[in-house]
């Protein structure tokens, strides 16, 4: 389940308390639709053994929550360790579905490299590159950077799979 997000429609819940008389979660919804968040915001709170016994494998790469599989936890490895279904499944809720996937950076890594772009922004900010703000996507396994002042034409677009991105072109 998603929540629908087109201002018109998020606009009109407001107007409906018939149908939408929850606001528990800041915004009205629909009983089906809070239910959902709470199993949700129930199965987070759940999963810190999991999330503490992955993190404590060298491996761990992160865990971001599927929402289009109605917020499967996913255990992120470098490489999956040995017996790591046997471990999560007996440190999460019963019946509790999940999945793990190898991604090629982990989270120890990522922290160092968001911390080594942080040490570098006085610097990049010399050389015209203004950074609003760093962070760790998750889902991806990657940094993000916001740059703010950039023009159109300093960007490109790049393909990955059936995904795009647009990316700051190297200059000089």
């Amino acid at each position: 389940m998603g929540l629908r997000a087109e201002p018109a429609f998020v606009e009109g819940t407001f107007n409906d308390p018939d149908r939408y008389r929850s606001a528990r979660w800041g915004v009205p919804l629909s009983p089906a639709e809070t239910d959902d968040l709470d199993r949700r915001h129930e199965l987070q709170e759940a999963l810190g053994p999991g999330i503490a016994w992955a993190r404590a494998s060298g491996e761990f790469g992160g865990l971001y929550l599927d929402q289009l599989r109605g917020g499967e936890p996913v255990f992120q490895f470098t490489s999956v360790p040995s017996g790591a279904d046997e471990a999560l499944r007996s440190r999460l809720p019963a019946g509790t579905s999940y999945r793990t996937e190898n991604v090629r950076w982990s989270e120890t890594q990522l922290i160092a490299k968001q911390e080594e772009i942080e040490r570098a922004w006085s610097e990049l900010k010399a050389d015209g590159i203004d950074i609003a703000r760093s962070g760790i996507d998750g889902e991806f396994n990657r940094i993000v950077i916001e740059v703010d002042g950039l023009t159109e034409s300093e960007f490109v677009v790049v393909s990955e799979g059936d995904r795009a991105r647009r990316c700051l072109q190297q200059r000089g």
